[in-house]
């Protein structure tokens, strides 16, 4: 037993009108004979606490911390048999009532509730029913209402994502496609939140910007933002994700090309996305692609007769030529030669319009067609020469293990000044892993419905296959560790999901380029189940293809 330090005067409030007084005891006499023990008709005796009703801090004699003159201490009390009446409204009527009867204590199993609006979620069980006590599951000591409380899906406390709020300045609740309409931008439930900030929003995308009703966007802040650790930038991108019922692939695509250490990388954060006060759904925030400072950094300090300054490329059909200058692919002839790049224009975002020259046009439309020549005519040490191979090993892994259908529609290089060409960043991957009927479900072959003539030359190449296989076993525990990768985060944000649903209900619903596997799942599980299944077939093909088992 503990010396006593500082002796001192214990005096007893039974908290009971029912309960015999006791006398103040010193703390030298506890320590020889005890403490009381009050006794109380239809009462258990719980202990003695230093504090009353709050509870939190219960007495023992060998505690010194302090304790000097008189020390009061309260006795807490536990009926025999407590009743709990569980109480859920819906609205101010009583929908259901639950009374349970339990050992005071004890604690108590709540029963499950569910509101008969299904825009409306559970949120908690109160003491009281103005909702100010919240009950957290504590022991039962007494006779108790507890009262069931009721939110938008919206305002769940169970949503962990930080939420975005536009709204427009004109109170216009349409977004132009093609025209920029003023806005002020609010974030919460995030590290750094902010009120109220200046920006423009219009649509962004093609096919998914007319063919869903959950659309695209793209912010332009007035001054330079930095949201989420991506650096500070005026232009951002919310992707609606609206044909990929996972929600996963485009944040997949750059969760593995950051773990295969592509640069420029576009960050990403799924966000819940307000616009004039309307709930639309979760959205994917990302980086603009586009040239500079936190972005792809190749911009340089160059005169116009400058022509080898560094470039940012957009090949394919949903580059915008306006005000940009761009250039095509040449036809490379020759027997085993099938597949050219000549549909669509390469447009160059960096030098940009009128700054870049036309020399510089020239000098960067020569140096990719004679990569092109290379590529397609299999000059293995002219591809060395002229490419990054490092960076065309690590864009094809990634694109091919998501089988991405637009490879070769739509896709980003760049060529640093005085380096070589590079491939990325990636994106537009919200088609992939069997999620089109472009292309379809199959987890086999190359480069699925859109074929990038680049790779398909490259794949018939030993020396780049070789090069595959190495980098591949280099990350193949990552590689295989993306299913599990994918369940974490359908877990960690079940509930945001669950909203994202709520207000979109088109689980099991057939949309443009749906396929029929994924057109018969109706819940989110199911989409999650279906692209982990076929990741790993996917995985096991590429394995046995460049042979590494």
């Amino acid at each position: 037993m503990c010396a006593i330090i500082n002796p001192y005067t214990v005096i007893f409030n039974v908290n009971a009108p029912d309960v015999a007084k006791i006398k103040p005891m010193t703390s030298s006499a506890i320590h020889k004979k005890g403490l009381p023990t009050p006794e109380r008709s239809g009462w258990i005796f719980v202990g003695w606490y230093t504090d009353n009703q709050i509870w939190e801090r219960e007495y023992s004699p060998d505690d010194n911390s302090g304790l000097k003159g008189k020390v009061e201490l309260y006795a807490r009390w536990a009926k025999e048999e407590c009743t709990v009446a569980f109480k859920v409204y819906d609205g101010n009527t009583v929908q259901s009532k639950t009374v349970v009867k339990v050992r005071g204590g004890d604690v108590v199993t709540p029963p499950n509730v569910k509101h008969t609006n299904s825009t409306k979620v559970f949120s908690g069980w109160f003491t009281d029913s103005a909702y100010n006590n919240k009950w957290d599951g504590e022991a039962v000591y007494d006779d108790i209402t507890l009262y069931a409380k009721w939110c938008n899906y919206y305002d769940s406390p169970f949503l962990v994502l930080p939420k975005i709020y536009i709204t427009t300045k004109s109170g216009e609740r349409e977004i132009s496609h093609d025209k920029y309409t003023p806005v002020s931008v609010s974030m919460t439930n995030s590290n750094k939140d902010f009120n109220d900030v200046d920006a423009q929003i219009k649509g962004r995308g093609n096919s998914t910007w007319y063919s869903f009703e959950k659309k695209p966007y793209k912010i332009k802040f007035t001054k330079k933002m930095n949201l989420f650790g991506m650096g500070k930038r005026k232009d951002w991108v919310l992707l609606a994700n609206a044909m990929d019922h996972s929600l996963m692939r485009n944040y997949l695509a750059f969760y593995i090309a950051e773990n295969l250490d592509e640069p420029y990388t576009s960050g990403s954060q799924w966000v819940h996305f307000f616009l004039n006060g309307n709930y639309e759904g979760v959205y994917l925030l990302c980086e603009q692609t586009e040239s500079g400072p936190h972005r792809v950094d190749i911009e340089t300090e160059h005169t116009k007769e400058d022509t080898d300054v560094g470039f940012l490329i957009e090949y394919g059909g949903s580059a915008d030529v306006k005000n940009n200058k761009f250039f095509k692919f040449d036809f490379v002839n020759g027997k085993k030669i099938y597949f050219q790049m000549t549909d669509h224009l390469a447009v160059i975002k960096y030098p940009k319009g009128a700054d870049c020259t036309d020399e510089q046009r020239e000098y960067i439309s020569i140096y990719a067609n004679e990569v092109n020549w290379a590529i397609l005519r299999k000059q293995w040490n002219k591809i060395l020469r002229l490419v990054d191979i490092d960076s065309f090993v690590n864009y094809f892994i990634v694109e091919e293990i998501l089988l991405n259908n637009d490879m070769g529609w739509n896709f980003f290089f760049y060529k640093p000044a005085g380096g070589k060409l590079c491939l990325g960043p990636h994106w537009d991957l919200d088609q992939s892993a069997g999620n089109s009927s472009y292309g379809g479900e199959t987890y086999q072959g190359w480069h699925a419905g859109s074929p990038h003539p680049w790779f398909e030359s490259l794949v018939q190449m030993d020396e780049f296959i070789k090069l595959v296989r190495e980098r591949w076993i280099e990350k193949y525990a990552f590689i295989h560790s993306i299913p599990a990768f994918i369940d974490e985060k359908a877990a960690e944000y079940q509930h945001d999901i669950e909203a994202n649903f709520t207000r979109w209900n088109v689980l099991g619903v057939s949309h443009w380029r749906s396929v029929p596997s994924l057109d018969r799942r109706t819940t989110y599980q199911g989409h999650i189940d279906y692209l982990k299944t076929w990741l790993k077939n996917r995985i096991k093909w590429i394995e046995k293809k460049i042979g590494v088992w």
